[in-house]
């Protein structure tokens, strides 16, 4: 099994989340709002097809190693900042 997590927006157009790889099944975790992602990489290497309402069963599995891993590294995750109020930023 092989586990990343991105908690943060990157300056090249990543986004938060996490992933985990368990055999020929990736599932992305977005924390934007995004909807997670399961992907068969023997089937898709490209990743084009998402089949988290096709296969529940795998992306249960997945969710639940995801939550497993990131609770015994204490992964940090986004929280929201409770001072910002929308808009743009003015340098």
């Amino acid at each position: 099994t092989i586990y990343w997590h991105y908690p943060h927006w990157g300056n090249q157009g990543g986004s938060p989340g996490s992933v985990v790889r368990l055999g020929e099944w990736k599932l992305i975790r977005y924390y934007n709002g995004k909807a997670t992602e399961l992907f068969n990489l023997k089937d898709d290497a490209s990743e084009q097809s998402n089949l988290v309402g096709k296969h529940a069963k795998e992306a249960k599995e997945l969710n639940q190693l995801l939550d497993t891993w990131l609770k015994e590294t204490k992964a940090e995750l986004p929280t929201k900042n409770p001072d910002f109020k929308g808009g743009k930023v003015k340098w």
